[in-house]
């Protein structure tokens, strides 16, 4: 097991000889993940153990843990998100080895370049994270300032359609 992990991984080549990779990917390298979060020197952890199962399918089992600080949608103030992902993928070659994979895999489409390790980290990542975050109820500013808003009272405004009602009775 290494504790150095390469900039790029080919899978196959990996799942061919039973390769385990265990370290750091630190954020600065998922330019995606870091348009979305706070902690832009955040660091993921990363253990993958790359195999051919039973079948003969290549495979890549593993778990990224880290933690996100994104902004709540309700009060906009920040918020940390723990990350525990559990990958279990099946390497394929193309669209259509998809429809074959097992159910017990999601598909990891494969092609003749090496595949940027950070990358396959940033989309379990991005996988993991609410469309929507949001502070508990109790917690998030704006939910306990608008649930202890007074409700102002309707006020008694004449009824637009009330002559068309008055017209229609005579």
């Amino acid at each position: 097991m290494s504790n150095r992990l390469p900039d790029f991984i080919d899978p196959v080549r990996y799942a061919d000889t039973k390769q385990a990779l265990a370290g750091a990917v630190p954020f600065s390298r998922m330019q995606r993940l870091t348009d979305i979060v706070s902690n832009r020197d955040g660091v993921a952890e990363v253990e993958l153990l790359f195999d051919v199962d039973a079948q003969g399918t290549r495979t890549v089992h593993g778990r990224v843990r880290t933690e996100v600080w994104l902004a709540c949608q309700r009060c906009l103030q920040p918020m940390s998100l723990p990350v525990d992902s559990v990958i279990s993928l099946g390497i394929i070659a193309t669209e259509h080895d998809a429809e074959r994979l097992p159910e017990a895999y999601d598909p990891l489409l494969v092609g003749d370049q090496p595949l940027p390790l950070a990358e396959l980290v940033e989309d379990e990542i991005l996988l993991t994270l609410p469309a929507f975050p949001r502070h508990e109820a109790g917690v998030c500013v704006a939910a306990t300032s608008v649930t202890q808003a007074p409700v102002a009272e309707a006020e008694e405004k004449p009824n637009p359609f009330a002559v068309l009602a008055r017209l229609k009775s005579n």
